[in-house]
């Protein structure tokens, strides 16, 4: 079936890029601020070390993609599935995590500050030295079952 598609370091700020099949191609480095990823297939991706800034994944299925190290501040991923991503030592400041599905997922040593993670599922993640402060997990569900409901 070919060579994977690698956009390695390539510059995408605010294309839009809505309903696309991108699964398995490589975005590491890739500067992607305020692009619109709505909906995307992003099953495998390595989009690790990548700029995310206010981008908008909404509905994106990122079921394990590799966002190692990306800057994801003030990005948007109400109701993204995110099962088995690796989002390990990401920059989630002021992003939105809503309704998402983050079961399995390795948010190890990720800062995570003044997020919205309402009714997210977190069951299984992976949450070793993650930061969190002034985080939303109103309805969330964390690893062994438990709902949080604090804010």
């Amino acid at each position: 079936s070919g060579t994977p598609l690698r956009f390695q370091g390539i510059c995408f700020n605010t294309l839009v890029l809505n309903d696309l099949d991108l699964s398995g191609i490589n975005f590491h480095r890739a500067k992607m601020h305020s692009t619109q990823l709505v909906a995307a297939s992003l099953r495998g991706a390595n989009m690790s070390h990548s700029l995310l800034t206010s981008a908008k994944l909404t509905g994106a299925d990122l079921t394990g993609a590799s966002l190692c190290r990306a800057d994801a501040c003030a990005a948007d991923f109400t109701g993204a599935i995110m099962k088995n991503a690796d989002l390990s030592y990401c920059t989630l400041t002021n992003a939105i995590l809503r309704n998402v599905d983050l079961s399995n997922a390795n948010l190890s040593y990720a800062i995570i500050r003044d997020v919205d993670l309402r009714d997210s599922d977190l069951r299984g993640a992976n949450l070793k030295g993650a930061i969190f402060q002034g985080v939303d997990r109103q309805g969330a569900t964390l690893a062994m079952g438990g709902v949080i409901g604090l804010r």
